[in-house]
């Protein structure tokens, strides 16, 4: 099972993984027609669903990517390495659970 912490907050996931790199910089062909390439970097994405964690979890979660602030990241989703991302998170009531559980939907990039 995938796992990723976030801010200090260890999270198992039932879905998740890393994305595309965005490039930073520009990939283009010459008029000779052979690549050119000025891309000076890649920064990581990645996503995931969480298991079902209770209302605390999601609400020190929430207050720790507020505004989209930066935060260390780290796990298994990331191959075990240690990023400083910012992260944009939903969660929505576990279904057939009581009401204090939540699962937590999140997607971040590398900054």
């Amino acid at each position: 099972m995938p796992a990723i912490t976030i801010a200090g907050t260890a999270l198992d996931l039932s879905d998740g993984g890393e994305g595309e790199p965005i490039l930073v910089g520009e990939e283009s062909r010459a008029y000779a027609g052979n690549m050119r390439n000025s891309v000076t970097t890649q920064k990581r994405t990645f996503s995931g669903t969480t298991i079902p964690y209770a209302e605390a979890t999601w609400d020190t979660l929430r207050a720790a990517i507020a505004n989209r602030a930066q935060v260390t990241v780290s796990g298994t989703v990331l191959s075990g390495d240690s990023i400083t991302a910012s992260l944009a998170a939903t969660a929505k009531p576990a279904p057939g659970l009581s009401s204090d559980f939540w699962i937590i939907t999140f997607n971040g990039q590398q900054v």
